[in-house]
């Protein structure tokens, strides 16, 4: 009888775990992408599924650095944009979840190169130019990255720092397959004469531009259409050659066990039509990686520019190092604005 009831009771409480899991309305999530964008897919989603979004933001590089440092005991379900590289690092250290989602065929193939992360948008590295000061100056535009290295912009140029920013680490990773590492570094050694600081996110770079304090701003396409569409007198520009920033996500693994399918449905709707059309909405202009989405006013094809295909899966692999050596040889990361 003693054994039929402790049987009994063992059942009740698997059922009620299970039930527990199954019941949960939530799910946890480290977010990359800028902080004004973010409540518009969290609310879409919550409306969409009844599942509500608890959520930290941070800069791509503080978000893969706490979830290696989280590794022992994950505390959330789901890492939400910042470059692949970023993501693709995560992955390497066997952080991350393998997920199929559904939807993933509409995704371009080129861009679907892991089980681990799923790409949901694209950014193209541009110059920010603020206009005023160009005319006033009586100068040229930038139109390489060498370009940036005339004294005349001096004090008048930003860029994040790779240790922080998933844009500026694609920056860094990029130009060291572009140029060699020896020729990439003495760049980067030459462009922090040039720079005032480093910023502490690429977001900072538009805005810069946008208020007037800064010339130009190293950043991508959809950060410097918004300020664009506010009225603000910059513009974009694609130096020769650029670079592609494929914005990724990912479910972290071993996180919340009862958020695990609430993180699979939040990756489906964010590369769903009515995900993707979120970059409209809450006015990112991000470019939608979903060949049935809509795309923002605005934005250039990426056909129309030239581009360095770096490799991103090497990107992923070497960014620690890099990041490490920029710290020791350019800017130790010490005073970020």
């Amino acid at each position: 009888m003693k054994k039929l009831v402790c049987l009994v009771l063992s059942l009740v409480l698997l059922v009620s775990c299970v039930s527990a899991f199954a019941a949960s309305k939530e799910v946890s999530i480290y977010a990359a992408l800028t902080e004004d964008e973010l409540p518009t897919y969290f609310n879409s989603f919550e409306e969409a599924t009844g599942i509500h979004v608890n959520y930290v933001r941070l800069s791509a590089g503080e978000m893969a650095s706490r979830v290696i440092a989280e590794k022992d005991n994950p505390q959330v379900s789901i890492v939400f944009g910042g470059g692949s590289e970023g993501i693709i690092t995560l992955e390497k250290q066997g952080l991350l979840y393998p997920y199929t989602p559904n939807g993933i065929d509409k995704i371009p193939a080129e861009y679907v190169t892991s089980e681990y992360w799923t790409p949901f948008y694209l950014a193209i590295l541009c110059f920010a130019v603020n206009n005023e000061w160009f005319a006033e100056n009586e100068q040229p535009l930038p139109e390489t990255w060498d370009d940036l290295l005339d004294p005349v912009y001096k004090d008048m140029v930003i860029m994040a720092h790779p240790s922080t920013s998933g844009v500026s680490s694609n920056i860094l990773t990029s130009m060291v397959q572009l140029k060699g590492e020896d020729e990439a570094f003495e760049y980067f050694r030459k462009f922090k004469e040039i720079v005032p600081y480093f910023a502490k996110a690429s977001s900072s770079a538009p805005s810069a531009v946008a208020l007037g304090e800064a010339a130009v701003g190293l950043t991508v396409d959809s950060d410097t259409l918004k300020y664009m569409n506010e009225g603000y007198d910059i513009d974009f520009i694609f130096p020769n050659p650029t670079f592609v920033d494929v914005g990724a996500m990912a479910i972290v693994a071993n996180g919340p066990e009862d958020e695990l399918e609430n993180a699979k449905a939040f990756i489906d709707y964010m590369i769903s039509v009515e995900g993707q059309n979120l970059f409209i909405t809450s006015g990112s202009t991000r470019m939608p990686l979903n060949v049935d989405a809509d795309i923002s006013e605005g934005l250039k094809p990426l056909s129309s520019v030239t581009v360095f295909n770096a490799d991103r899966v090497k990107s992923g692999e070497e960014r620690g190092r890099l990041i490490e050596k920029f710290i020791q040889e350019v800017d130790d990361a010490s005073e970020l604005h």
